[in-house]
């Protein structure tokens, strides 16, 4: 039960800070929206910076250690990317709303997201792939590593920008969402031949 509660504490404040951002967060419109009084959601939380580390894993999930595990598995260089790229794109389709969220909330609060142990992961990702690509041939520091990881998640979150407007340019258009569809299920194959053409390109010169 109590579990429960704090559960729907976090999804309430998942869908208010995806909508308005971290600083329009407020405890008592949250404890109205997740129906419970605001002492509670203190006493499970602390203060508004604990609740929003557990949003945040909320959004983000188990996903950076599935990438680890998906990189450093036996298989092609290409093979493992393509997994990589679509663990993201399963991430994004199922809240479509993360991209626009990120590119709001990084420049908000850079200070507030420094501290949150999520990072510890996305750096831990980042050693791994440099450890990777290395492992490849492929001499790729962190600065480098970062880079691609940068290219790559651009090319994967453009399409879900596109998503927003989508029912503004082709409202109720069955062919529409069938394009996107189909576009989406080649996406992670051709940003994954994208990124080994980058690596090629950049070993040869």
């Amino acid at each position: 039960m109590k579990q429960q509660t704090k559960n729907n504490i976090i999804a309430a404040a998942r869908e208010m800070i995806l909508e308005e951002g971290y600083g329009a967060l407020r405890m008592q419109a949250l404890a109205d929206r997740a129906e419970v009084n605001k002492g509670v959601i203190h006493y499970y939380f602390k203060g508004k910076e604990n609740l929003y580390q557990e949003v945040l894993a909320s959004l983000v999930g188990q996903i950076y250690v599935q990438v680890q595990d998906e990189l450093m598995r036996e298989a092609p260089l290409k093979e493992r990317l393509e997994s990589v790229v679509g663990l993201y794109l399963q991430k994004i389709a199922q809240e479509p709303r993360l991209p626009l969220f990120i590119v709001n909330e990084l420049p908000k609060n850079p200070a507030l997201l420094s501290k949150m142990p999520l990072l510890q992961e996305v750096r831990q990702t980042l050693n791994v792939l440099s450890e990777v690509l290395k492992q490849e041939g492929y001499q790729y520091g962190l600065k480098n590593a970062m880079a691609l990881v940068m290219n790559m998640v651009s090319l994967i979150a453009f399409p879900f920008f596109m998503v927003s407007i989508k029912d503004k340019v082709l409202p109720d258009s069955p062919q529409a969402a069938e394009v996107l569809q189909d576009f989406m299920a080649d996406r992670a194959s051709e940003i994954a031949s994208m990124v080994m053409v980058t690596l090629k390109q950049q070993s040869d010169e």
